[in-house]
């Protein structure tokens, strides 16, 4: 998932952030 967070920054920009936060 943490991988998936550099592709997601760029596509969303801050929302994915967000969501990772909720994951760890």
């Amino acid at each position: 998932m943490i991988l998936t967070r550099g592709d997601h920054m760029n596509a969303h920009g801050g929302t994915n952030t967000l969501k990772i936060l909720e994951v760890q």
